[in-house]
């Protein structure tokens, strides 16, 4: 069983990797080596740590969309030299480790992690540590959130929520969730998994992982809670929720929103309020690749 981390007894994770089987690699390791800790890597599905006291931590990683095989092992084992010689111990030391190899892995061929990059995916992983982040489609922490919403509405706040996929944020989305925040007292944003996001926008999306996309979401001033779903609507969400007005942006009418009928069922309201401007997050990217594209032309010139 995989316990905040910490493994307590043997077990398949559910990752489908047999947590029994690598400690006694790990176990093996350590016997034929002079060494402290072992730290023995699952590919995709992140590092395994033991020591010779018999502690054991699996630390996992995030999707990444597009991953790349190159580069993953060497940046790990860089990272993490360079985190221990620094003064991190064994845990924060694996952990920037694994960052560095995320982010080695999107990127072609063999390339360099600079020091700007991990640092932006370390701190985002420590504000996603504090930040009032529900688990990912967690049953236990939807329920959890449930009952944190429950205490504001005896208080006599008015719960506001909306949704989307908020894969680049720009400030179309900064406003609208301004706006949709001064609807009432307590904002909560639904925001679709790496998995839902692909079903709706295709393969080459979302561009941020969802522990990225979460995290971005949850430092926004107007925003209060922030919760992953995997459904391609937010319909069973919000019945669990039961937000007081349930806010989407565009040209949206209550006869084309799929989830209208759910929140009109749990007694709440739709309020849709206007795009800000023409920023969206397709016209970022198309921006994006049209800039790559000019700058190849360039050099071929």
């Amino acid at each position: 069983m995989v316990e905040h981390g910490r493994i307590t007894e043997p077990s398949i994770s559910e990752t489908g990797i047999d947590m029994s089987e690598v400690e006694h690699i790990g176990r093996r390791l350590l016997a034929m080596i002079d060494t402290e800790h072992a730290a023995i890597t699952l590919a995709g599905d992140g590092v395994f740590l033991i020591d010779r006291q018999g502690m054991t931590l699996y630390i996992p990683t995030f999707p990444i969309v597009q991953a790349n095989d190159v580069g993953a092992g060497d940046s790990f084992a860089a990272a993490m030299a360079l985190a221990l010689v620094a003064g991190g111990n064994i845990e924060e030391s694996a952990r920037i480790a694994v960052d560095a190899a995320s982010i080695a892995i999107t990127k072609r061929w063999t390339s360099v992690v600079s020091y700007q990059e991990l640092l932006q995916k370390v701190s985002l992983r420590d504000h996603a540590s504090l930040s009032p982040v529900t688990g990912a489609c967690s049953p236990k922490s939807i329920t959890r959130l449930t009952e944190q919403l429950g205490e504001e509405r005896l208080r006599g706040k008015t719960i506001v929520f909306t949704n989307g996929v908020f894969d680049i944020l720009h400030a179309g989305h900064v406003q609208f969730l301004r706006k949709a925040k001064e609807l009432g007292d307590v904002l909560v944003v639904g925001v679709n998994s790496d998995h839902s996001t692909q079903r709706l926008k295709g393969k080459r999306r979302p561009i941020n992982n969802e522990r990225d996309r979460v995290s971005l979401v949850a430092a926004l001033d107007p925003v209060d809670h922030v919760v992953l779903f995997n459904e391609d609507t937010p319909s069973e969400l919000i019945r669990a929720l039961r937000p007081d007005i349930h806010v989407k942006g565009g040209d949206y009418t209550d006869e084309f929103l799929p989830e209208a009928e759910t929140v009109h069922e749990i007694g709440s309201r739709v309020v849709i309020l206007p795009l800000a401007g023409s920023i969206s997050t397709t016209s970022v990217i198309d921006r994006i690749i049209s800039l790559v594209a000019d700058e190849k032309m360039e050099v071929k010139q």
